[in-house]
């Protein structure tokens, strides 16, 4: 039979997880071999055909720009975790179905927008949560939705109090219920991106919602023939690794006209461009900027050197912690991120939730 189709699917890290144990469920039936990935079990150095995004909590408002809500429960852990593994499988082209929150943080990470409280804009649909197929749906007849389910209209669950608003980049939308609320997403180029509003595991005893699992499998052993070897993502490496700098090649070229100098790197150290620019991203999964240089002492990283919208940064070696593909601010207390308890100058954006006080200007500024 060969190596079964290995479905990587992100949840909750509770024992007390019946979504994960459908959405199991529904991949075993249609014969692919599931993996549970959470905070408590990232499944680093893994790699899969095929990636769930699972619902759960409210994302992160800072993710699409939004606004904290007072009663909201956001796990920004999960958050993190879940924006790396969709980055993880978009880069490699890897099919994704996003459920619920999943397909909120999927268009989230393409650039689009929630809406954080659908309460008051139902007129036609009811706000009571229902696990039945109560709330019917609208399917675009010439979408992959509804060549997959066989139906232009759908009946389907409903738990959600925030839905997709502005669809991401190479994102549409698909369905939408009766007052014209975001149903479903999916991608019209590239990798085989769809999310649902609803939740389709708890409605695997209908063909149509069954069909959405057996439709993923069959991408990703379609991507499987295409790419034979998957790449695993790796983990976050500490920056003194010396893995954490293979990506990096020695550059000791003097600045261009025009440009600025940066300061030289103290004394036995080595400035080195990246081959590629990584991304940087905060505690909670916000883009900030992107690292473009390091300073290389011995096999550890000393120094970062950040762009970002606004200034060119410095950065102390253990603030960060880097692999092949991100960078990303670290937990705890360090020195080159001192507590405060404002951000400074008013223009000044935040690295973490409001009230962290983790500054971008507490940074060293270059010249």
């Amino acid at each position: 039979m060969g190596n079964p189709i290995r479905i990587g699917v992100t949840s909750n890290a509770r024992r007390w997880a019946p979504s994960w144990w459908c959405i199991a469920t529904a991949l075993r039936l249609v014969g692919a071999t599931p993996r549970r990935i959470t905070v408590r079990d990232p499944a680093p150095g893994e790699a899969f055909d095929a990636l769930v995004v699972s619902g759960g909590d409210d994302i992160g408002p800072d993710l699409y720009g939004g606004a904290e809500l007072p009663k909201a429960r956001i796990d920004h852990e999960r958050d993190a975790l879940e924006v790396r593994w969709l980055r993880w499988a978009m880069d490699r082209h890897v099919p994704v179905l996003g459920i619920c929150r999943g397909a909120q943080l999927l268009n989230a990470v393409r650039g689009g927008s929630l809406l954080q409280d659908i309460t008051a804009l139902r007129r036609r649909t009811s706000n009571r949560a229902s696990l039945l197929p109560r709330k019917p749906v609208t399917v675009t007849s010439d979408s992959r939705l509804a060549a997959i389910t066989a139906r232009t209209r759908l009946h389907v669950n409903s738990l959600h109090h925030q839905a997709i608003d502005r669809p991401g980049d190479g994102l549409e939308i698909v369905a939408r219920d009766g007052d014209d609320i975001c149903q479903a997403i999916e991608s019209s180029a590239g990798p085989a991106l769809l999310g649902v509003q609803w939740h389709p595991e708890y409605l695997l005893y209908l063909p149509s919602h069954l069909a959405l699992f057996r439709s993923l499998v069959e991408r990703a052993r379609e991507h499987r023939s295409d790419s034979p070897e998957p790449k695993a993502m790796a983990p976050l490496a500490p920056a003194a690794r010396g893995a954490s700098i293979s990506c990096a090649t020695v550059n000791r070229e003097e600045p261009g006209d025009g440009e600025k100098a940066v300061p030289p790197p103290e004394a036995g150290h080595i400035a080195a461009t990246l081959e590629r620019p990584l991304p940087l991203y905060g505690h909670h999964g916000q883009r900030l900027g992107t690292v473009e240089r390091v300073h290389i002492c011995g096999d550890r990283i000393s120094r970062y050197e950040l762009v970002t919208p606004w200034q060119r940064l410095q950065i102390d070696g253990s603030a960060l912690a880097m692999d092949r593909h991100t960078a990303r601010l670290r937990r705890g207390e360090n020195p080159a991120v001192p507590e405060r308890s404002s951000c400074g100058a008013s223009s000044r954006r935040s690295t973490g939730s409001p009230g962290s006080g983790r500054c971008l200007d507490s940074f060293t500024t270059i010249p």
